[in-house]
């Protein structure tokens, strides 16, 4: 292959791969957003039959409902990061294969959410949304079932809330971790440029040629 028609070749896989990424990732959006419309719709529903019908059974749900849906939102984004942080590395390599800074969206990323209020403002309601159906069903489980059973649902709501919290900062470190890990992959040589570069060296003279040779034989035949 000449190295024009490497280089045409490099650059059709690299924007084959950009696009199944960008597909990937408003494929992952559009389901966690049916997920998470759905999932907040079947909260505010039980919350309202359990209060209207004093159900109070249904509050031993509702807190874990609420955590398990807004978890599963973090879940769906760490992917959309770590897929965000691979078509940076993607967007680079074009780039570099054309000779021009052309895709710039991954790196422009981190500058526009620079001063995000509106992502602020979207966790804080995240927050008061939790928190407030939690106190809700603690004090429901509490009038219907006693202190014991509210306090066992409080305190493992709790500690589910705090894990919920803390997890969003796995967002973005997500980007910059699948990445890192992108460069390095792409710096590792693989098997057949080690051949190569072996095949050079035997040729200059400056490794021993026998078991060299029983070498490359053996992992051509693997090959």
């Amino acid at each position: 292959m000449t190295s024009e028609a490497q280089t045409k070749f490099r650059g059709d896989v690299l924007l084959q791969e950009y696009l199944r990424v960008c597909t990937d990732i408003r494929t992952i959006e559009g389901a966690n957003d049916r997920v998470i419309g759905l999932g907040a719709t079947f909260v505010v529903a039980a919350a309202t039959v359990g209060l209207a019908q004093h159900v109070v059974p249904l509050f031993f749900a509702l807190p874990f409902a609420i955590i398990g849906v807004i978890f599963y939102g973090v879940m769906s984004y760490v992917w959309v990061f770590s897929l965000g942080g691979y078509k940076l590395y993607l967007e680079e390599e074009i780039n570099r294969t054309i000779g021009e800074r052309l895709l710039l969206w991954e790196a422009l990323v981190p500058k526009r959410n620079t001063l995000n209020i509106a992502r602020g403002v979207l966790l804080s309601v995240y927050v008061l949304v939790s928190a407030g159906i939690i106190c809700l069903s603690v004090i429901q489980v509490g009038s219907g079932y006693g202190a014991l059973a509210s306090g066992l649902l409080g305190g493992l709501s709790c500690a589910l809330f705090v894990l919920m919290v803390a997890s969003w900062g796995t967002m973005a470190a997500a980007v910059k971790l699948t990445y890192t890990a992108a460069v390095e992959e792409h710096q590792r040589p693989t098997e057949v440029s080690q051949l190569a570069a072996s095949e050079q060296l035997l040729a200059k003279g400056e490794l021993d040629e026998a078991p060299l040779r029983r070498f490359l034989k053996l992992l051509w035949r693997g090959l």
